[in-house]
């Protein structure tokens, strides 16, 4: 499928410049609102580490390795870094354990505290999630989920299935 470039461009610069990465990510509404129905960006999201964690597994069986391999070898040949991260976030997301982390917390006084399992920081309750630096990363520069549930897990907003994100790992599209 091809993409929306002027989409693109607007998801582009938001975080980038020609010095790099952007201070802040303001977006005029009208191009938001553009870019947002075309699905390279997403409403503000805000969920706590256990409803990325169901979310990952609940979505994981609808996705397979024959998709996800085709979806790395087509980016081979089209050159599409938005699907070169397929494979290796089906690979993590594979195994990923159910798992919570007020399980593993021995009552950390209101911090956040990481994960021992996933890594991800949490105490408890929803934070803020931007799907939209997570978007940009993987159409930058083919950005793969690693380990944390957000990267594999947030909430898909858009019709282009977004299935796996996270902040400061990395997501993946089929």
């Amino acid at each position: 499928m091809p993409h929306d470039r002027k989409a693109l461009q607007i998801l582009f610069n938001a975080y980038w410049s020609p010095k790099g990465w952007k201070q802040s990510s303001a977006t005029d509404q009208a191009d938001f609102e553009y870019a947002r129905q075309a699905g390279y960006m997403f409403d503000p999201v805000a969920v706590t580490h256990d409803d990325i964690v169901a979310r990952l597994v609940s979505i994981r069986p609808r996705v397979n390795l024959e998709r996800a391999a085709n979806a790395f070898l087509a980016s081979l040949s089209t050159r599409r870094l938005d699907l070169r991260s397929a494979l290796g976030s089906f690979s993590c997301a594979a195994y990923f354990p159910l798992h919570g982390l007020r399980e593993q917390a021995s009552r950390a006084l209101g911090r956040r505290l990481p994960c021992r399992i996933c890594g991800r920081y949490g105490d408890g309750s929803p934070a803020q999630e931007d799907l939209n630096v997570l978007s940009f990363e993987r159409w930058k520069w083919a950005a793969f989920v690693t380990s944390t549930p957000c990267t594999a897990g947030s909430i898909s907003r858009s019709s282009k299935k977004l299935i796996w994100s996270s902040r400061r790992r990395k997501i993946a599209r089929f």
